[in-house]
């Protein structure tokens, strides 16, 4: 698809353009309400809620990883020589598995994502130890979905680890991978090279059932050219799926892409994959032809199931209530080896936030837009007012057979996902968040975007 500068200055007309701050930008609309959106909660608030789950999705944190990387936001620590805080962590796993499936009894798990953090930096006893102990305490459909999220150098430390998590029930792993450049690896301080990447990605594409590459455009020093060798190996490995961000935490200076150029690289990455039979999907994933969708961003990202999250910093959505656990790692292991819930902020979700949700998130896949709604008409009318400028400029379209709007996967609209999903948020969770003059937020271009939206007509 041909993208213009001239292109792009007309989208920034509107107030679209590519966000690196604020909502759609260093914090991207991974969940509804946003995270810096959340309050002090007490645990004695939400565990009623959880006797109404039935069908129960799981999200385990394990926030360690073997090296820091400059634009991960996710609570994670570098491993040491000594495992003694891993262990430490899983026996709070332990508790806090105990207290919550208590809590669960009518609940049946249908899926089960294990992240990170590397997830396989626990070693194969520990991983055993964890994926049996989830079973123990919660009950497990026959055919849940387990995803376990892994990188290449932990696989190529140890191989071993692909036969057990196949024979733990491991049906779809996640490699952040990230780029294949040895240039870019290094600067990131990376240790393994391409080669010994793609031949551990060979033997646990050959071993398991659906394995997801990460990758990463914009990386710091990434070239138009490392894309390419990045999209090349893509082609000869044919990995069921590949999931492509765009770096937006910008954690230092260093060379990076103007706004244009991240637009344009974008659009060339969605058509160059097609080329290779991968067909482009909501949150920047492409699905090889043949191959099925899973909804495991569906899942985190939007209130219409039932999400429950163990470990430090991980957050759940349950009836009427969206939470989150113990950011801090030492604080949350502290807390739950004291036996005590370590949920410490939440929301309780009004109409408001059900109805902004289902836009916010469900744009990707496809959402109605109701007609009216008591005491809600002054953000249906705002949304809609939004919805048909977007439509205008080819970001969104509408299906009058299912009366539905979508982002336009194979327009502009696949480009600014995350900006399009992030003016949807209300403005009094946007102002909540401004006020605690967080960096991330400051002249944040989720304001001027919305700004600039309010003045056309």
């Amino acid at each position: 698809m041909t993208f213009s500068p001239e292109a792009f200055e007309a989208l920034r007309t509107i107030g679209m353009t590519r966000a690196w701050e604020g909502l759609g930008g260093s914090h991207t609309l991974v969940t509804y309400p946003p995270l810096d959106a959340l309050s002090a909660l007490h645990p004695d608030t939400i565990l009623p809620a959880l006797h109404d789950v039935r069908r129960l999705h799981l999200y385990v944190h394990v926030p360690f990883c073997e090296m820091s990387c400059a634009f991960c936001p996710y609570e994670t620590h570098v491993i040491s020589g000594s495992n003694g805080t891993m262990n430490n962590y899983l026996r709070a796993l332990k508790q806090e598995m105990e207290i919550i499936g208590n809590n669960l009894q009518m609940s049946l798990v249908q899926s089960l994502y294990v992240g990170g953090g590397t997830a396989t930096v626990l070693s194969e006893s520990q991983l055993e130890e964890l994926l049996n102990g989830l079973r123990n305490h919660f009950a497990f459909s026959p055919d849940t979905l387990i995803c376990v999220e892994t990188s290449p150098n932990a696989l190529i430390q140890s191989p071993a680890k692909i036969d057990l998590l196949k024979a733990l029930g491991v049906k779809r792993v996640s490699v952040g991978v990230q780029t294949f450049s040895d240039r870019v690896l290094r600067q990131e301080g990376r240790t393994h090279t391409p080669d010994e990447t793609l031949a551990i990605l060979e033997r646990l594409i050959q071993e398991i059932d659906t394995v997801n590459i990460d990758l990463m455009q914009d990386m710091h020093g990434q070239n138009d050219d490392d894309l390419e060798e990045d999209a090349s190996h893509i082609a000869r490995l044919r990995p069921a799926q590949v999931t492509w961000y765009v770096e937006r935490l910008r954690k230092r200076h260093g060379c990076f892409p103007d706004a244009y150029r991240s637009v344009a690289r974008r659009l060339w990455l969605r058509d160059r994959m097609k080329k290779y039979s991968y067909q482009p999907r909501p949150g920047g994933r492409f699905v090889r032809s043949g191959s099925g969708d899973d909804a495991f961003k569906n899942i985190r990202c939007a209130l219409s199931s039932h999400l429950v999250g163990l470990g430090a910093s991980a957050y759940s959505h349950v009836p009427d209530y969206f939470y989150r656990n113990i950011v801090n790692t030492a604080e949350y292991i502290n807390a739950a080896l004291n036996r005590n819930v370590p949920i410490a902020a939440g929301r309780a979700l009004r109409k408001l936030d059900v109805l902004a949700a289902g836009l916010a998130s469900g744009i990707r896949w496809g959402v109605g837009l109701s007609k009216t709604a008591p005491g809600l008409d002054t953000y249906l009318k705002e949304a809609k007012r939004r919805l048909d400028i977007l439509i205008r400029h080819g970001l969104v379209q509408f299906d009058a057979a299912t009366q539905e709007y979508r982002i336009t996967v194979d327009g502009l609209g696949w480009a600014y996902e995350e900006e399009i999903c992030s003016l949807f948020v209300p403005d009094d969770i946007v102002d909540q968040i401004r006020a605690r003059n967080l960096p991330w937020w400051f002249n944040s271009a989720q304001e001027r975007r919305i700004a600039e939206l309010h003045t056309l007509q």
